[in-house]
């Protein structure tokens, strides 16, 4: 009996000596991914604006999507997102991008405005030039001394 006893404790010993050691290569684990994974964002952000600029815009978006899988939380990607998918000519995509950039943002009318003006844009290339009015006149509420605002404006009358 004396030795089943001890086989017993031996064993949930060595059961719980197992799952401790386990639980620790987990933690470690986790803590180096959340580490890289806002690295890595802000990276193929980078990677993407830089293609952007470059007028490579298949790749910008191709670095927009690994940047989004990293972190749905930065206006500055959904804003980056959108004007890429204007340019591809995916109107759907850059409007879902740019209200979601909208829904981000910081109450910064500066930026709102120019989120608003890209929103306007793929209106006017959708030629819903009613709705592109909308959102270049919320561009000059929002900021009406800016070279944005006045560009809205012209645009706005000469249609």
């Amino acid at each position: 009996m004396r030795k089943i006893l001890l086989l017993i404790a031996i064993i949930a010993c060595l059961f719980l000596s197992c799952s401790s050691q386990v639980e620790t290569i987990k933690v470690e684990l986790k803590q180096p991914q959340s580490q890289n994974s806002i690295t890595s964002s802000e990276v193929f952000l980078q990677k993407a604006s830089s293609f952007y600029n470059q007028e490579l815009f298949d790749s910008a978006y191709f670095y927009c999507q690994k940047s989004y899988k990293k972190d749905s939380q930065n206006w500055e990607l959904f804003y980056l997102f959108g004007k890429t998918a204007i340019k591809m000519e995916r109107y759907e995509i850059a409007e879902n991008n740019l209200f979601q950039a909208l829904s981000l943002c910081t109450n910064d009318n500066v930026l709102r405005a120019k989120i608003y003006y890209a929103l306007g844009e793929v209106e006017e290339l959708r030629r819903n030039s009613h709705v592109a009015k909308q959102h270049y006149l919320m561009v000059i509420q929002l900021d009406n001394t800016s070279s944005l605002a006045k560009s809205a404006y012209k645009k706005i009358n000469s249609q």
